[in-house]
């Protein structure tokens, strides 16, 4: 292991290297993050572990997963908050049925779902870090969409 200019430690002859000619940083919305996402889903589902999924897994790891947590750690917070809550003991009402996971009542709801719209649309345009990484693999084949919404972030 050595250190790259920004200090951090990489492998000389792994996976991974910081790609030379672009940007140490790239800066991307949440949105697109999404997209990037969406679209390094068929690498991180993959049965099978190669270079080239190793080096999305790990990019995936550095760059997106982070700012996924923060996300749905400020979802939680919205459904924990509005979620109905016995009397007695105070506990919260959990409702596997649902997608939110808690059981409301009809102001709780709609205050939940007013609540997801605005954060939603807080963190649509918000700006996030990227560094770039190149797998030193071959990459297999991918869509002109998925080459455009890649460019710069994975090579």
């Amino acid at each position: 292991m050595t250190k790259n200019k920004r200090g951090e430690l990489k492998e000389v002859e792994g996976i991974l290297d910081t790609v030379e000619n672009t940007p140490e940083e790239i800066k991307i919305t949440f949105e697109k993050m999404l997209e990037v996402s969406e679209a390094l889903r068929k690498f991180l589902d993959a049965d099978k572990e190669t270079k080239f999924t190793y080096a999305i897994n790990k990019f995936y790891k550095l760059n997106i997963k982070k700012v996924f947590d923060e996300y749905n750690e400020e979802l939680a917070g919205i459904r924990v908050d509005n979620a109905l809550v016995e009397e007695k003991t105070r506990a919260i009402v959990y409702d596997k049925e649902t997608a939110r996971g808690f059981a409301y009542d009809k102001e709780g709801l709609k205050a939940v779902m007013s609540a997801e719209k605005a954060l939603q649309k807080k963190w649509e345009t918000k700006e996030f870090t990227v560094i770039p990484y190149k797998a030193k693999a071959d990459v297999p084949e991918l869509t002109q969409s998925e080459e455009e919404l890649l460019k710069g972030l994975v090579f």
